[in-house]
């Protein structure tokens, strides 16, 4: 009994065939992305329509912009310490969640599967006040990832009784 304990504990601390320390040196072969938009809609949702309509005025995240966020590419060798960095990264950005990162070995080479999914990322601004009879404030958006390429823009009208400011 006790050696299959001992057996089975090995296997255990052992790395499996989803463990990326196996991988470890390896040259990349592929590295597959895959982008989701913000919303995956149920059959039958009573906001279906909505989230559709979401999903069609949020322009996608490009493959290209996730490929920039990689620490690694095809036909260079597999870095545990990169790959860890990558996620990391990943994580911290503000316009899509990593939803999926696998990397596994093919033959001989690794491959690596990347899926994201979208946030909504279009915040608008609106300010409006009055004093002494006049209508003032200002109006503005911001898009944090202008079409898909993980860049940030703003434009904001701001207007006062005593001047008018475009940004």
């Amino acid at each position: 009994m006790a050696a299959v304990d001992s057996v089975r504990a090995a296997a255990a601390a052992a790395p499996g065939p989803d463990s990326t320390a196996i991988l470890e040196g390896l040259p990349i072969g592929r590295v597959g992305i895959v982008t989701k938009d913000i919303f995956d809609p149920a059959p039958g949702d009573p906001l279906g329509g909505f989230y559709q309509l979401a999903n069609l005025l949020h322009v996608r995240t490009r493959e290209g912009t996730v490929r920039r966020q990689l620490l690694f590419e095809r036909g260079e060798p597999w870095s545990q310490s990169r790959w860890e960095e990558t996620a990391r990264a990943m994580r911290r950005l503000d316009f899509l969640e990593p939803r999926r990162m696998e990397a596994r070995r093919e033959g001989d080479s690794g491959t690596v599967a990347i899926e994201t999914r979208d946030s909504w990322t279009t915040s608008p601004q609106l300010n409006l006040e009055r004093g002494g009879g006049v209508l003032y404030g200002s109006i503005g958006l911001t898009e944090r990832t202008l079409f898909g390429f993980g860049k940030s823009h703003s434009f904001l009208y701001h207007e006062e009784p005593v001047r008018i400011s475009r940004s």
